[in-house]
């Protein structure tokens, strides 16, 4: 009677070439909830979908190549966040200026540049994300509520003065702690859908999910099986609660 009285014990949804209506895009998504219970009475009598019990939890990873994670930046969801990032001053991401390198030897860096509101002056930023793809991979340490423990993001900044001016250290290394606080405690809400905490790593794209591909080295446009690698990308792994489910015209 699970299914029929609204129950779900799981559900889970991918895709892949994944476009939104204001311009995000991604290689990759994928969303799986658990605990879910929709309540039938008002889905049938008011046509729309809400929640009984306990807000269902669960986790989403979204996959950008460098266009993505460019356009993402430039998202008003984004943009929204990023008004703050930096000691409480926005920071102007250059979305052209984005690129992920994936090591064969593991790890890697995401690069890109930006304004910083609180001095004027443009940051080149480096970020090296820790090694964990999801909040449920095995770790040796975990938060308080079981899950794994993500490595710590590690960024740095370098400023590049305007005029052939000295390079202000001291301005980057705010710049740099700021953009690092950004990335690990982002939150965001899709009109009651929560997003937050993100856990950020690096792989080569051949599509498929992280698992699959995280045996793949190696950065030539194919593997030995034939399989096109069409660049490396970072997944984004991120908490998901939902409240209440948003209006199905919703358009973000």
């Amino acid at each position: 009677m699970g299914v029929l009285e609204g129950r779900f014990r799981s559900m889970g949804i991918i895709g892949e070439g994944w476009r939104t209506p204001l311009g995000m895009t991604a290689r990759r998504l994928e969303v799986d909830i658990s605990g879910l219970h929709v309540d039938y009475g008002v889905l049938v009598m008011q046509r729309k979908v809400a929640i009984k019990g306990s807000p269902p939890k669960g986790h989403t990873t979204i996959t950008l190549n460098a266009r993505d994670l460019g356009a993402f930046t430039q998202h008003p969801l984004f943009l929204r966040a990023a008004a703050t990032a930096v000691q409480g001053h926005a920071f102007a991401f250059d979305p052209d200026s984005v690129s992920i390198v994936h090591h064969p030897s593991g790890g890697g860096e995401v690069r890109f540049e930006g304004v910083w509101a609180a001095d004027g002056e443009r940051y080149r930023v480096l970020m090296q994300p820790g090694g964990h793809r999801h909040h449920a991979a095995a770790a040796t340490a975990t938060t308080g509520d079981g899950a794994a423990a993500p490595k710590k993001l590690r960024v740095g900044a370098q400023h590049v003065p305007r005029g052939g001016g000295a390079p202000d250290a001291a301005a980057a290394g705010r710049v740099a702690a700021g953009i690092a606080d950004f990335f690990t405690n982002m939150a965001l809400d899709l009109d009651g859908i929560e997003v937050t905490r993100p856990v950020l790593s690096l792989r080569p794209w051949r599509g498929g999910s992280a698992a699959a591909g995280g045996g793949y080295r190696g950065s030539s446009s194919s593997d030995k099986a034939g399989v096109v690698n069409e660049g490396d990308v970072l997944d984004i792994c991120m908490r998901v609660r939902i409240r209440s489910f948003p209006p199905l015209n919703m358009q973000f």
